[in-house]
């Protein structure tokens, strides 16, 4: 049975509007959106689709909030970095700019439909359309699908949706469907090599995709009365009725999926080994890079389950969020990039920052903190804001006391190291502070802009608005930044990459620098994250 995206409603089967609330079922965005891991149909819980209802403007800012996360310089010591991470994001005149790190742009006309990164951010897919066609049309003859690494080469086209393996190497997508019946075909794409799984793909439920790219799990027959499938590479195994995919980690090792609302894990491809993990699971999924492990949220209650074992209490709190790196990869799949979840540092519902330790319990690190938290590289440094002021502790370090670096403040970046933290006080000036040392005043009248942060820049220059004017500091006063004469929106950095959002007029477009001195147009009314 598939949900409605707004209120969470069971949908009849072949409906085109909710019965309770009128929301059109939008059988692509429906598909495309329960295949990621991220949020598996498996409740009456809603998932709300954001992408559906921000404006243009907050889409240009989720790109950039992505970006803090997903772009990299430095190798921490954990978690998983890359450097090299592709860019994309729509034109003004009806084309796609596709931006290899360091490299020239690559162009395709139409419009955007999808995009999606590998977990190293080196490799992408796009998926574009060229006609103005209703997906509803009984003409409508689909998308083009492109896969992108060092170079762009076109893999279908009639695509529906498509999903990229976190490796990169492998997509799997939906083409040739009927509207009406709700199906298509499914094929997997590996290495240049493509295989038509099924021609009979039940789209109101996941199908997913290995990390590797080189199998894949998919439903089949009618929304009321289908069955899953796994497709090994070679053939076709069976595996049981209304199982609804929720996570396939390389060669079936491990399977999750729902039924009838309730959590499971299967090992190997095996029904005898199963185990049930939780009633009611919903949202808050996380896996390791490899599968090999989860966290869920079942009964207002935080569990973890290894290696397809049973689970374990983790806390007795929601885990709502793990806490990265800005250097760490994310691709915000609900995968994280390391190995495991052991010493890894969380946000709960109540604002507690928590650790999970190497026995898989939790600790408390910090009680009631704000909303700005940032892990250094290293993977233990962390700083925080609680009650207008900014903390420093050794996360992973038990019973470490934290250390107060500033009091009354309005809001603060830090860098990617750890070592310096700048902030706005009640006054708007802005001061650079190393540790507990002296701080330093960089300018007066800083300016919290509409939308985005200042930010520091490779760790050497702070970027931030005064009187309007954008200006940057290296720890000392900070000086003009000249050329920009537009009204700006955002100021965000990354360990590699400095985004300013501007508005001239009515148009919005973003400025992106590598080195901090020449300036990349992103000529464009619409920027568009990768989110998935």
């Amino acid at each position: 049975m598939a949900f409605c995206q707004n209120c969470g409603a069971k949908l009849i089967a072949n409906a085109r509007f909710c019965d309770t609330c009128g929301t059109p079922v939008d059988i692509a965005s429906e598909a495309a959106d329960s295949s990621s891991f991220a949020n598996p149909k498996i409740s009456s819980h809603p998932a709300i689709d954001l992408k559906k209802v921000l404006i243009p403007v907050i889409f240009g800012i989720a790109f950039i909030a992505v970006l803090i996360v997903a772009f990299t310089f430095y190798k921490p010591s954990k978690y998983d970095a890359y450097n090299k991470s592709i860019l994309i994001y729509e034109g003004s005149d009806d084309n796609i700019i596709v931006e290899p790190y360091g490299k020239s742009n690559i162009e395709i006309e139409g419009t955007l439909i999808d995009s999606k990164l590998s977990l190293d951010g080196t490799k992408a897919i796009v998926v574009v359309s060229n006609t103005t066609k209703s997906k509803y049309d009984k003409n409508f003859e689909g998308y083009s699908l492109y896969y992108v690494s060092d170079k762009i080469s076109l893999i279908s086209d009639a695509v529906l949706n498509a999903q990229l393996s976190l490796s990169g190497d492998g997509v799997a997508f939906s083409k040739e469907f009927d509207s009406s019946l709700l199906v298509s075909d499914l094929c997997l794409w590996n290495k240049g090599k493509q295989v038509t799984v099924t021609d009979s793909l039940n789209l109101g439920y996941n199908y997913l995709i290995s990390p590797d790219g080189k199998n894949v799990i998919y439903t089949v027959g009618k929304t009321d009365d289908f069955s899953t499938e796994y497709y090994d590479g070679k053939s076709v195994v069976k595996l049981g009725k209304d199982m609804v995919p929720a996570g396939l980690a390389n060669k079936a090792k491990y399977i999750y999926y729902s039924k009838n609302s309730a959590l499971y894990v299967m090992k190997n491809a095996d029904g005898n080994t199963k185990q049930k993990l939780g009633e009611d699971v919903y949202f808050n999924f996380f896996f390791n890079k490899d599968m090999s492990e989860i966290i869920f949220v079942s009964d207002e209650k935080t569990y973890i389950s290894v290696k397809g074992n049973a689970k374990k209490s983790l806390s007795s709190s929601i885990l709502e969020s793990f806490i990265l790196p800005n250097s760490s990869s994310n691709n915000n799949r609900n995968v994280i990039a390391a190995d495991t979840f052991a010493n890894t540092l969380w946000l709960n519902t109540n604002s507690d920052i928590v650790r999970v330790n190497s026995k898989f319990d939790t600790t408390s690190v910090a009680k009631k903190v704000e909303n700005n938290v940032y892990l250094a590289s290293n993977g233990k440094t962390l700083i925080y804001m609680k009650n207008d002021s900014i903390y420093k502790i050794n996360a992973l370090k038990e019973n470490d006391d934290a250390v107060k670096l500033v009091n009354k403040i309005t809001s603060y970046v830090a860098a990617n190291n750890g070592n310096t933290v700048y902030y706005i006080n009640d006054d708007a000036e802005v001061y650079s502070q190393k540790g507990t040392g002296k701080a330093v005043k960089i300018g007066d009248d800083c300016e919290i802009v509409s939308f985005g942060r200042f930010g520091v820049f490779k760790d050497k220059t702070l970027y931030y608005v005064s009187d309007g004017e954008l200006c940057s500091s290296k720890g000392k006063s900070g000086k003009i930044v000249t050329g920009i004469n537009d009204e700006i929106l955002g100021v965000v950095s990354t360990p590699n990459r400095f985004f300013v959002l501007i508005k001239d007029g009515k148009t919005i477009s973003s400025l992106h620098s590598y080195d901090g001195a020449k300036w990349n147009v992103m000529d464009t009314d619409h920027l568009t994250a990768i989110y998935n």
